[in-house]
């Protein structure tokens, strides 16, 4: 059996605000533009004895992604680990959406991701001893039709999936593994802004296992980071409490809005 969990020297990259999943890290650089959360998260592996790094960067923009790196490098030497998570969630009816919207959406969701996935890739190319990236995703891109009202952000996680299983044929020549984690329904501060006390609540009751946390989210990335996951790439890990067990649920999913004309009328 090799090493159970990442090496001390090792040097992880988070783009986006990491929450509890960064304290797994040994050496941590942090990249966000959420100033609390990415100071907690370094507070919680400084904590644990050990080094990190908080870059305050737009991952939209290609050049701040670079200094972030350049940065980063500088600080630690290479870069072993990357954990992109940032994205940006616009919901609204779709015939509503703002286009401008729905283009910042992708801008951060997938270009963030793509700029911090081959900048980094390339840094670990460089290195010549590998690497792991374990890329957020979301359970929303399997069942879009849970939030009939969020078309922007389930397409642009649904992008993360293809991204993945695609950049992983590519990367493992250099032994750098891809995988992705779509996480369930997670009580976040994010989440907080798109859901009422009596939402959580009534997700926590519907659900198998009930609503999740971040830890629950960050030990499977501790697994996909780590020696152990040096066989799994192209591959989601769904970390979900039943999300998907639950699509038969009353009350969980919004309600589809049905035709005023039925296609079969009468039906009988």
């Amino acid at each position: 059996m090799g090493e159970k969990r990442a090496r001390p020297e090792d040097e992880h990259v988070g783009g986006g605000d990491a929450g509890g999943g960064g304290a797994a890290a040994a050496v941590a650089a942090v990249a966000t533009a959420v100033a609390d959360g990415a100071q907690k998260t370094a507070a919680m592996v400084r904590a644990m004895g050990r080094r990190a790094l908080v870059c305050y960067a737009d991952v939209s923009d290609r050049a701040a992604v670079e200094e972030m790196i350049r940065t980063a490098v500088g600080a630690f030497g290479h870069i072993d680990v990357l954990i992109p998570c940032a994205y940006f969630s616009h919901r609204a009816p779709f015939l509503d959406i703002d286009p401008a919207l729905l283009a910042k959406t992708f801008d951060v969701t997938c270009f963030g991701t793509f700029h911090l996935m081959q900048l980094c890739a390339r840094q670990m190319v460089v290195q010549g001893t590998g690497g792991k990236v374990v890329i957020i995703g979301s359970v929303m891109s399997k069942y879009p039709q849970t939030i009939s009202t969020s078309t922007c952000y389930n397409a642009a996680k649904a992008a993360l999936d293809s991204m993945t299983r695609t950049v992983a044929t590519e990367l493992a020549q250099h032994r750098i593994n891809v995988n992705l984690i779509r996480p369930g329904w997670i009580l976040t501060d994010g989440e907080r802004q798109f859901s009422s006390e009596a939402d959580i609540l009534k997700g926590h009751a519907v659900l198998p296992l009930g609503m999740g946390l971040p830890a629950d989210i960050a030990k499977g990335v501790c697994y996909l980071a780590s020696s152990d996951a040096d066989y799994v790439t192209g591959t989601t890990l769904d970390i979900d409490g039943g999300f998907g067990l639950a699509t038969r649920i009353p009350g969980l999913h919004a309600p589809i809005a049905c035709a005023k004309n039925p296609v079969h009328e009468p039906l009988l």
